[in-house]
């Protein structure tokens, strides 16, 4: 059984809807849709019988909020930069990360010119999906102009909002404004949890 450490609903979060008595509570009494950390840091959420995994990605993402950006780094309260945010929430996930991506310079994406953030994405993901489709959960790929790589990751949070790791500050969850929805160069789904 999970230890509760803290548990508290997400500011951006909506209040709940009224419920019956004992409807929409989870095991741990605690409302569905609150987040919650265990002891080893790992993050889970309450969101009720049949979670999906877009529940759980966001839970595992928002506790990283506030982890120092560190170019390169993919460690909770360590730093991590946006792919680093993008792997620690996959080995939460799944464990073992399927490929580590090696070195790469803060301008890899200008010099190299190749698609590799959203080729990496497509090879363990699946391929890209339409905007439209978009659903809390899902990796969001940035391209910052045309004729350039993308070099940007984020995770889609509920309420048009995404978590990102933001350079020279930290990992934050920032409304998904038109400004960064334009620059949308991919959608990728996480896969399910068997």
């Amino acid at each position: 059984m999970r230890e509760m450490l803290r548990a508290a609903p997400h500011p951006a979060c909506r209040p709940p809807s009224p419920r019956k008595r004992g409807e929409g509570i989870c095991r741990h009494g605690f409302p569905h849709g609150i987040a919650a950390v265990e002891e080893d840091g790992s993050a889970y959420s309450h969101d009720g019988p049949g979670q999906d995994t877009g529940g759980r990605v966001v839970a595992i993402a928002r506790s990283f909020i506030g982890t120092p950006y560190r170019h390169q780094g993919a460690l909770k309260g360590v730093g991590c930069d946006c792919l680093g945010l993008v792997r620690g929430v996959w080995r939460e996930l799944y464990g073992a990360e399927p490929e580590v991506p090696g070195a790469y310079a803060p301008d890899w994406a200008e010099r190299a010119g190749e698609e590799r953030l959203l080729a990496a994405a497509a090879r363990h993901c699946g391929a890209a999906l339409p905007v439209s489709a978009l659903r809390p959960g899902d990796i969001l790929i940035f391209r910052w102009r045309a004729g350039v790589a993308a070099k940007h990751a984020g995770i889609a949070a509920p309420d048009a909002h995404f978590i990102h790791a933001y350079e020279q500050a930290a990992v934050i969850e920032s409304p998904l404004v038109p400004a960064w929805r334009r620059r949308i160069a991919g959608v990728f789904r996480f896969p399910e949890i068997s």
